[in-house]
């Protein structure tokens, strides 16, 4: 293998790690927006504050789960940079040493 091959498969590797974080964090806003779409028997665990006992068997959203926007936006530029530091390598290898190796795959699924 060669240097930009090696170079490829971290790329890759930095890549889906980086979907790996933005996906966690999409399944947690997507649990929230659903237990909100019933926003009225709705609670908030792990927050200041009490929710009244006739909510407690209800659908929660857990404070601790909740990314901060800095981290979800941290998150989503490494994703970009990933793909794009992805697409560059891949760009640099030869079609003869492509082999066995998948362009990245950074178009929504």
């Amino acid at each position: 293998m060669s240097q930009l091959t090696d170079d490829y498969q971290e790329a890759i590797r930095r890549l889906e790690a980086s979907k790996g974080d933005v996906a966690r964090m999409v399944a947690v806003i997507k649990k929230a927006a659903y237990t909100l779409d019933r926003w009225h028997i709705a609670t908030i665990q792990n927050v200041p504050g009490r929710f009244p006992q006739r909510l407690a068997m209800n659908s929660s959203i857990d404070a601790r789960e909740w990314p901060a926007i800095e981290t979800l936006a941290a998150a989503l530029q490494e994703y970009h940079r990933s793909c794009e530091a992805a697409g560059k390598i891949w760009d640099g290898i030869p079609a003869e040493n492509r082999v066995g190796l998948s362009r990245p795959n950074c178009e929504p699924q």
